[in-house]
């Protein structure tokens, strides 16, 4: 034959064909080993590698545009530690012909991941046990029993994952060093140029299409490089002198600190943390007025958690009668 077969990108096709253009993987997806690698975005305005949450099925009945009843699916997720309310019609379904039970939320965990097979940025989740149990070994520094937990991974994104479905009770998962080192590969940091995310839509189950607010990587860099964990330390000073310091400064920083934004008080402001990992309650109230300015400066005072916990220290630091006061 003396010509060639013009067929377009065989190439590109097969991929498309073998993996599939969707952003979210799926257990099936990883019936051949897949090595992936967690990157960082935010969950409520803190630093987040994965995501653990419940999630189950609600059916409802509608109409369709003939006016027939139809039963359609939808996903409902919840925070692990969230009581599940009443009044959804879960999914009913058996296992190997059982008995139809209702399908009620499971733990779950979710990564935004850099997928090496298809060289694309990709959403795992996961609701099997035998996934959820051996990835949350990894989550905590200590055990059940608080001893120290030897498969403890501080930053999921500093390691690969590879992953291989077996069947459907049993799935091997190792971590390995990122291939090239720790630093993003550049084709991800090409791919994460223009790509848009949001964990807080995914757990609202609205389309990212549809979210109000995205983030972009750009963004995320910004939050955590430059965030208000990055204010210059105060200088250290005996414990005694420090107070006596604070002292006389907390009457003529409250008018530095009174502001015309409206916030939500939050009473357990002393356990968040920063970016960076500082816990608020652990700072002075020079701290927390350098964190307030930075986030005011960068525009991040609006629907940010931090925010409102930064003023609720001040307000609690700079007004004696609080419950929380310290001076």
């Amino acid at each position: 034959m003396g010509y060639t077969m013009q067929r377009g990108n065989v190439g590109a096709f097969q991929d498309k064909i073998g993996h599939g253009n969707s952003l979210y993987l799926k257990a099936r997806d990883f019936e051949q080993a897949r090595r992936i690698r967690p990157i960082i975005w935010l969950y409520k305005g803190q630093p987040c590698d994965i995501l653990t949450y419940l999630e189950g099925w609600h059916v409802e009945k509608q109409k369709d545009a003939k006016g027939k009843i139809t039963e359609a699916e939808r996903p409902v997720r919840f925070e692990t530690d969230q009581p599940i309310p009443e009044g959804y019609n879960w999914k009913m379904s058996s296992y190997k012909g059982g008995k139809e039970q209702p399908q009620t939320p499971k733990p779950c965990i979710a990564m935004l991941v850099w997928d090496y097979t298809t060289k694309s940025l990709k959403v795992p989740s996961f609701t099997q046990a035998a996934v959820t149990q051996q990835i949350s070994g990894m989550l905590s520094p200590t055990d059940k029993d608080g001893n120290p937990n030897e498969l403890f991974v501080e930053d999921l994104t500093q390691v690969d994952f590879i992953i291989q479905k077996n069947d459907d009770k049993n799935y091997t998962i190792t971590t390995q060093a990122p291939k090239g080192g720790t630093a993003i590969p550049k084709d991800c940091l090409a791919a994460l140029a223009d790509f848009e995310w949001s964990w807080d839509a995914f757990m609202a189950c609205v389309r990212i299409e549809d979210a109000d607010e995205k983030l972009t990587y750009a963004d995320v860099v910004d939050i955590i490089t430059s965030g208000p964990g990055d204010v210059p330390e105060q200088p250290v000073k005996p414990k005694k002198e420090q107070a006596k310091q604070e002292n006389k400064t907390v009457d003529k920083k409250v008018d530095e600190t009174e502001t015309d934004a409206t916030f939500n008080y939050n009473k357990n402001w002393k356990t968040v943390k920063t970016p960076k990992g500082k816990i608020l309650g652990e700072q002075n109230v020079d701290d927390l007025i350098g964190f307030k300015d930075a986030l005011e400066e960068r525009g991040k005072t609006e629907n940010n958690p931090l925010y409102d916990a930064v003023l609720s220290g001040i307000q609690d630091m700079t007004n004696p009668q609080g419950d929380d006061a310290e001076f």
